[in-house]
Order: C-alpha cells, then structure tokens, then sequence
C-alpha cells in the first residue's frame, strides 16, 4: 500500500499567494475596464449636451427678432457673463415651438450648476420690463466655465473694442455684431469625470440686433 502524499505548508502559502495576486490583477483589470466604460459613456453624454446647447443657440440666432413690427428695438436685450436674453420667433401663441411672426423672450441662464433656457410667447408688442419665463427647460444638467472665461460674450467688431470680454454687458456702446459661448459640459456631477467643451461663434452682424 501506498501512502498519498498532500500538500505541505509551504507549498500551501505559495499556491495562496500567487491566487491572491491572480484575484488582484484580474480585480485591477475588471476595475480599470468599468471606469473606461463609465467614462465613455459619460463623454457620449455630455457631448449630446453640448450638441443640443449648440443647435438650440443656432436656432434662436437665426430667429433673431425685434420685438416691435417697426424693427426699432433690439433684439438682443440682456447679455452678461452668465446669461443671454434676445428675442426671436421661436414658438406660437401657446408657447408650442414654431413660429407665428412674434418675437417671443428668450432666456439662456446659468444657474451653477445648470444651464437652462425658457422661453416667454410674444404678445405682438415690446414689454415695458423684460418677462420672467415662468418654465425652464433643462439644457445641461453639469457646466463650468470654460478656461475661466464669460460663458456668454459679444463683440461689436469695432477697433476700438480688441477684446470680447470688453462688450459685457450689451449698452448703447456695444453694438452687437458677433457672439461667442463657451463652456465645458459634464453628464456628472462630480467635475472632471468625463467633461466636453462647447466653444462656439455666432455671426450675427446682419440680425436685427444693434442698439
């Protein structure tokens, strides 16, 4: 008869250690993989953000218009480093999207951590005081600013005006003929996770927009 042979205590402790940095490695790569999975997705996300804060702006730039039929007001009526306000023709009478040839108050507003824009249906005449839009929809849940700079600027293309920042807020000085955006988006709350910058120009000089 023969006696089996088991395994001894050191042969034990080793086979124990190599499964132990095994488990490791495998826990380290499965992690290193969800994180990149998480991030792209993220990324996807915020790039949709920014996506549709984009396209929405090119519509109501292109929407410009003044509030009174004699064209004498601007359309442009609040610009500051956190906020827009213009008009355009942007919904109807029921505040349903598309136009009926009013100019309807637009307001784009950063409320950290959020950007929002609401929107006030036209009454077909200048308001004596710039309307509070009563709904606010939602455009990017996370946004900062971009390299420290004005979410919104506007620049009048004169010489004497070189820089953007110089035309903040919009007075009878500034003269609106371009505006620019920028801004960086994160599907996140917590900042860095996965951020996609919005750095975007509109070539306004021939809407009705001048002071």
């Amino acid at each position: 008869m023969r006696k089996s042979r088991g395994f001894t205590i050191l042969e034990t402790a080793v086979s124990l250690g190599l499964s132990s940095v095994i488990l490791v490695a495998l826990v380290l790569w499965v992690s290193t993989v969800m994180r990149t999975t998480t991030s792209a997705i993220e990324l996807v996300a915020s790039n949709r953000q920014a996506s549709a804060v984009s396209a929405r702006l090119e519509q109501d730039m292109l929407a410009l218009t003044p509030c009174d039929s004699a064209g004498f007001a601007p359309a442009i009526v609040q610009f500051t480093s956190t906020s827009l306000g213009l008009f355009a023709d942007v919904v109807d009478s029921s505040g349903v999207p598309g136009q009926d040839g009013s100019a309807d108050y637009v307001l784009w507003s950063f409320a950290d951590p959020s950007l929002s824009r609401g929107v006030v249906p036209g009454t077909g005449s200048c308001p004596t005081t710039l309307p509070v839009p009563t709904t606010t929809l939602e455009f990017a849940s996370a946004v900062a600013f971009l390299e420290s700079s004005p979410m919104f600027t506007a620049y009048d293309g004169t010489e004497e005006l070189v820089a953007e920042e110089d035309c903040l807020p919009v007075s009878t000085r500034c003269r609106v003929t371009s505006l620019r955006v920028r801004m960086v988006v994160d599907d996140e709350d917590q900042p860095g996770s996965a951020p996609a910058s919005l750095d975007t120009a509109f070539d306004v000089s021939t809407a009705p927009v001048r002071l």
